[in-house]
């Protein structure tokens, strides 16, 4: 795993050993999502936005999502991870669908890895709302919804 720090985003060493960090902790206490992690990720790298690339199995983490707690910061990767195992089995890796299922796995890896109460209620409510990543509110996710985050 290439773990890549930008100081435009965010500085080494803290970018590395945190995400270090989050990695340890998805393989000891979230065996299974940390194999999907090591599996369809190849890249964690600080970014402007958060999100995956799916085509070249890279995770951009942006400074709110990497200023997070460490178990929140782990299970964002463990979801996103998801979304690059979805391309390559030739699933849907966008759209509501997709992010349910990937917000359902980021929940059961944010109470593995001993995620807060808060958190938990928080992505909670993001699963029960389901329309997190429509940020534009037309009912679609796309590249829009992508451009107008702040995560």
């Amino acid at each position: 795993m290439i773990i890549e720090a930008n100081a435009q985003f965010v500085k080494d060493p803290d970018f590395t050993d945190k995400i270090n960090k989050a990695l340890d902790l998805l393989k000891t206490k979230a065996a299974t999502a940390h194999g999907i992690v090591t599996t369809y990720i190849v890249k964690i790298r600080a970014g402007e936005k958060s999100g995956m690339d799916v085509y070249n199995k890279i995770y951009d983490i942006a400074k709110p999502t990497f200023e997070t707690s460490l178990t929140w910061l782990a299970s964002t990767i463990a979801h996103d991870s998801l979304h690059s195992k979805q391309y390559a089995d030739k699933e849907p890796h966008t759209g509501a669908d997709s992010e349910a299922k990937c917000n359902q796995h980021q929940l059961e890896v944010l109470r593995k890895v001993g995620g807060s109460q808060h958190e938990c209620a928080y992505l909670l409510s993001i699963i029960k709302k389901g329309d997190h990543s429509d940020l534009d509110g037309d009912g679609k996710y796309t590249k829009k919804d992508y451009e107008k985050r702040k995560w």
